[in-house]
């Protein structure tokens, strides 16, 4: 009996062990003995062929002599792959007829896969597709054939729409991505084949996620905001843990059970790997520039427990490896024909992508590479790839062999070994895991997350790109304002338009994607849609008569409405053919209704006011170039004009607006904020004022902003206000006790009525007031209101599309928008005897700057319902390059070098220097390009000129020998792995690796093979260092050219293809509206296998 157990507890022994190696490769499955895994990890005793030859051993020399020996010594004849064959296992036979036969050991089943993204760029649209994570099983299903086939996962339906990255949990069968183009998070789940949609209008600056299976949070690193952030797996609750500084986070990888993230950091010429901990601290550089150039993708090697990560070093494509400390650094691939992108870990697999666009006859096409993490018996790297014709990015791999410890983590620091968290639980390491709490919530006793949400003076900012309702602190201490907090709606909803009654301290926004006008408690905790079926941008509450004034965007009528939403009619019906209501604003002292409408065109805007109840309606200012944002400063009588794309705020008296017909000529203070701030862009959505200052939200920054009035216009000091944490800001609003406590003091006629209004009461002056009725309704006498007689509503367009923003690039003149047909609902006649008048074509090239798409819609009656909406097309550019004009010579900034994208030459003044932006390499000049619309790359503030020094005299090369061997007959010894290298510096003339471009050597003379095998390629090696030459070494040089003749017809060819610029070229690497532009070169990667993919 004690002899069992201890047998018992020795074979466990071994199975824990080999299963803590990832190493396991042989199982039984029905049966059968198969293989789990790679082949050439296979380690079992099948000596047999798929024919039933027994096996030679792999150390004797009859009846055949070996090529290839396992890495174990090969004193067996047991079944092998030594040479990373794809087919699988084989050996060498004992029957003197038959060199070598494949042993056909079957595949265990394994459901791991690998997906990427896939964008086909000519009708914009994206897909996410899936191989086998093996690439011996889908070599093995393609057979013979050069061909096979995709499954494709999952599509977008929105168009356009691109994939930019994803991750993926194999434990909950789960794919998370990111479309930036509508700036959304997905879930897409594969057992229930359904896509979710989440923070819609946050994904915009994206750029790599990564997902933590041990405690089921997603990271992601951001752009635009510029830093890491951290989610629960259903992105219900979010905050930001990292932000750098001068520095763009760009690719992220998560290891789970290190607790660790690993982040790139893009910097020109200052590029990062760092790692942080789970809560976004204890940063540790693991290398720097130039180690690290341009790093787009990081993963983690949970076989090796490695970091991997694809680096563009400007010349080139790397595949690097490193330990997770950055130890033992190892370039793993090179190719100068290849931008690679995402990268993925499979077992002895690393999977990348390649965003570069190749030309053939049948049109584009991009690869996804696979290459072997060890090297064959030979010392020979095998890679392969998929040729694809869409451009794959992101890239995961789904798979228990990488998530393989899915056991229950209880050490000290994991999120199981600790009491819940709220909101998010950050395991840590040799300490207690951290709670965070949502963007808006407060950690309270360590664990718990609450919205101290308050009723005294306050901003109220409505987010649309995190669909909530935020609250920041109008007061004079610090902690105050630096706190964001959340208002917790008891709905959901996607806020727009916000404003809060100043004597009943209710909200009410506007949710343009439901179509609603929707109210609130102060805190949120009791809300209710008031009226639906309105599109609304800008509403305004009138807290004295219980009163709400909106405009709706598609009519471009202003309505006013009861707070109830009981009733509501239209008061302004009056528009132009290009009417584009901005905001609207009320003087609650002299009962007007100011709005702005910019008339969709530059220079043409005005700020127009009426009564309450639509009459005397009159034009205020004209000309105005862009005007939106309007507010009223209550207490000190003032209005304030904002001229959004010019950043210009004017003040003008509204006692003084009360006599005069225009107010163009009148006394007015002037704020250009734009030229104190020193920003070139800028688009101001709102203003409000309060306390003496006046606050801004400026669409560029994305954050509150502020300024003292006063009467000094000229040193205006305007400052940040608040945290940072807000994406898309349309409005806000402004709650003050004092405010109220005004407004309480003004006289209310409505209330002092003998008779109470039947529906809705207006306030006209002072002393009148009028009763008005709902829409459809007339009044009967002074107050009752009755059913109208000619009771008739204009056609109703049910479907007609909000305004869109198009950005294009600074190449790019114009861009292709469509949409749907409009339809149309009216009350007495069908669509069919609608008289409708509008663009023909639902297709339209819409230039920069806003287009308006107009349709019309007469019933039988003669009402006419109108569909109108915007297509804003913006234009990114970079700014005016800094160049001195002394020193250097700049062509013209053009996008004919490189199609598609904006770019100039620099070169020296002095025709006898060079040009240099490293002090290391110089060239005759340096191509400088628009990197992500907003920076140049390289950087001008790096640029000198440098005289060069004269090079040394070479002696002449005597004509090489010819070479004593065939070619295609390499020699058996295996060839050389070769040595490590520093890693190569920026901006230098491109360096020729020295690639041994020999095939790997044959089973077999001739080797006769039922199907096309893999052949291998090898290792790319070490980049020479450029400097000056002694006699010595122009010695070796020579002896060099005359021995290796391959390398020197290779450096000519190198060099004859690069030879039709003599600009140095920048690639870029960021979010574009335009293709990767190449072209095909006709030498890939020798030796690589490539298979075309149907979809």
């Amino acid at each position: 009996m004690i002899h069992q157990k201890s047998l018992f507890f020795l074979i466990l022994a071994l199975i824990v062990a080999v299963a803590s190696a990832g190493r396991t490769t042989v199982r039984v499955h029905n049966g059968t003995e198969c293989i789990d895994g790679p082949s050439i990890w296979y380690e079992g005793s099948r000596n047999y062929t798929r024919s039933g030859i027994p096996c030679q051993r792999w150390d004797v020399d009859t009846p055949h002599k070996p090529i290839f020996t396992p890495k174990d010594g090969g004193n067996h004849n047991s079944c092998r792959n030594p040479d990373h064959d794809q087919m699988g296992t084989w050996c060498y036979t004992t029957n003197s007829s038959v060199k070598w036969e494949y042993c056909e050991i079957p595949k265990c089943p394994d459901d791991s896969i690998v997906a990427w993204t896939s964008y086909n760029v000519n009708n914009r649209t994206a897909k996410v597709l899936s191989f086998e994570a093996d690439p011996e099983i889908v070599r093995q299903r393609a057979g013979s054939s050069p061909s096979v086939s995709i499954k494709p996962v999952f599509a977008s339906g929105r168009v356009p729409a691109e994939y930019w990255t994803l991750a993926s949990d194999y434990g909950e069968q789960k794919i998370f991505f990111l479309d930036y183009r509508s700036s959304y998070f997905g879930i897409h789940d594969l057992k229930t084949n359904t896509t979710s949609i989440h923070l819609e209008g946050m994904g915009a600056g994206v750029e790599g996620i990564a997902y933590d299976w041990a405690t089921k949070n997603v990271y992601w690193t951001d752009s635009e905001q510029n830093w890491v952030m951290v989610a629960d797996s259903n992105f219900k609750y979010y905050t930001p843990i990292f932000r750098p500084q001068d520095e763009t986070p760009y690719a992220i990888a998560v290891h789970a059970r290190k607790r660790l993230i690993f982040i790139s950091l893009f910097k020109t010429m200052g590029s990062k790997i760092i790692t942080l901990d789970m809560a976004g601290g204890n940063r540790k550089e693991l290398f720097k520039f130039p180690d690290v150039f341009d790093v787009t993708g990081l993963t983690i090697d949970y076989t090796d427990d490695k970091l991997y990560w694809t680096d563009f070093t400007g010349y080139g494509s790397l595949v690097v490896c490193s330990g997770l400390d950055g130890t033992n650094k190892s370039r793993k691939y090179f190719s100068t024909s290849s931008i690679l992108w995402g990268v993925a870990s499979y077992l002895n697999y690393i999977y990348a992508t390649d965003v570069r666009t190749r030309f053939m006859v049948e049109g584009k096409y991009y690869y996804v590479w696979w290459i072997s993490k060890t090297q064959t018996a030979d010392s020979r790297l095998k890679l392969g790839n998929y040729r694809l014709s869409e451009k794959p990015r992101g890239i995961t791999v789904l798979s228990k062999n990488e998530e393989y410890s899915l056991d229950r983590d209880n050490e000290l620091g994991s999120c199981e070994s600790s009491p819940p968290c709220d909101h998010l639980c950050l395991p840590m390491v040799n300490q207690t895991r951290v709670c965070v709490c949502s963007v808006g919530y407060e950690l309270q006793n360590g664990a718990q997350c609450v919205t101290p949400v308050a009723k005294t003076d306050r901003l109220l900012l409505a987010d649309q790109g995190q669909a909530k309702i935020f609250q920041v602190g109008l007061s004079s201490t610090s902690d105050k304002i630096n706190t964001t907090v959340v208002v917790p709606l008891s709905m959901k909803s996607i806020p727009y338009a916000v404003d809060v009654s100043a004597t009943t301290n209710l909200m009410f926004w506007s949710d343009i994607k439901t179509k609603t006008i929707n109210r609130a408690s102060w805190d949120g905790s009791y809300s209710i849609t008031i009226l639906k079926n309105k599109t609304v941008k800008t509403l305004a509450v009138e807290p004295r008569i219980d009163l709400v004034f909106f405009a709706d965007d598609h009519t471009q009528y202003i309505y006013v409405a009861k707070q109830s939403g009981l009733y509501y009619r239209p008061i302004m019906t009056e528009k132009s053919n290009v009417s584009r209501i901005g905001k609207i604003v009320l003087d609650y002292t002299r009962r007007f209704v100011y709005w702005s409408d910019s008339h969709s065109t530059e220079g043409k805007g005005q700020i127009l006011r009426m009564r309450y109840d639509g009459t005397d309606r009159k034009v205020i200012l004209d000309g105005l170039h862009w005007p939106e944002a309007i507010t009223i400063d209550q207490e000190g009588h003032r209005l304030f004009v904002a001229d959004s794309k010019l950043g210009v705020i004017y003040e003008y008296k509204t006692d003084i607006l009360d006599d005069l017909i225009s107010a163009s000529g009148a006394e007015n203070k002037t704020w250009h904020v734009s030229k104190q701030t020193d920003r070139s862009n800028v688009y101001i959505s709102d203003i409000k004022v309060s306390g003496g200052f006046l606050y801004m939200f400026d669409k560029v920054t994305t954050h509150i902003e502020r300024f003292k009035l006063g009467e000094n216009t000229e040193n205006v000091s305007v400052a940040d206000y608040g945290p940072h944490l807000f994406y898309r800001i349309h409005s806000f609003a402004v709650y003050s006790v004092t405010l109220g406590v005004y407004i309480r003091k003004l006289d209310n006629p409505c209330r002092t009525r003998y008779m109470p209004c039947h529906h809705m009461c207006v306030v006209i002056s002072s002393e009148d007031s009028k009763c008005i009725c709902q829409e459809g309704y007339e009044l009967n006498g002074e107050v009752d209101c009755i059913i109208s007689r000619e009771r008739d509503t204009p056609p109703e367009p049910m479907n007609c599309p909000d305004d869109v923003i198009v950005r294009i690039g600074p190449c790019q003149e114009s861009s292709e928008f469509q949409w749907d047909e409009i339809v149309w609902l009216d009350d007495h006649t069908e669509q069919r005897n609608l008289v409708i008048s509008g663009p023909q074509k639902r297709k339209l090239t819409v230039i920069v700057g806003e287009s308006h798409i107009s349709y019309s819609a007469t019933d039988e009656r003669g009402n006419v319902g109108e569909c109108v909406f915007s297509v804003t097309v913006i234009q990114d550019t970079c700014p005016i390059p800094n160049i001195d004009s002394n020193v250097f010579k700049k062509t013209q900034t053009s996008c004919k070098a490189v199609p598609g994208i904006m770019s100039f030459n620099v070169s020296c003044e002095n025709p006898d220097y060079k040009i240099s932006a490293d002090n290391i390499a110089s060239f005759d000049e340096i191509m400088v390009r628009c990197q992500n619309d907003v920076a140049w790359v390289p950087s001008t503030a790096g640029f000198k000129c440098i005289k060069p020094m004269s090079p040394p005299p070479v002696a002449p090369v005597a004509p090489p020998t010819p070479a004593a061997t065939p070619p295609t007959i390499p020699a058996r010894t295996p060839a050389p792995t070769p040595a490590p290298t520093p890693a190569p510096t920026p901006y230098r003339p491109v360096p020729t690796p020295n690639i041994d471009h020999s095939v790997a050597p044959p089973r077999s003379k001739p080797r006769m093979r039922t199907t096309a095998g893999t052949p291998a390629t090898p290792v790319a090696g070490a980049i020479q260092q450029a400097g000056g030459l002694t006699g010595g070494d122009q010695a070796a040089i020579a002896i060099v050219v005359l021995i290796v003749l391959g390398i020197v017809l290779a450096v000519g060819v190198f060099y004859w293809r690069r030879s039709g610029t003599g600009s140095f070229a920048f690639p870029i690497f960021w979010k574009t509206t335009t293709d990767d532009q190449s072209t095909l070169e006709n030498n890939e990667v020798e030796g690589s296998h490539s298979y075309s993919v149907f979809h």
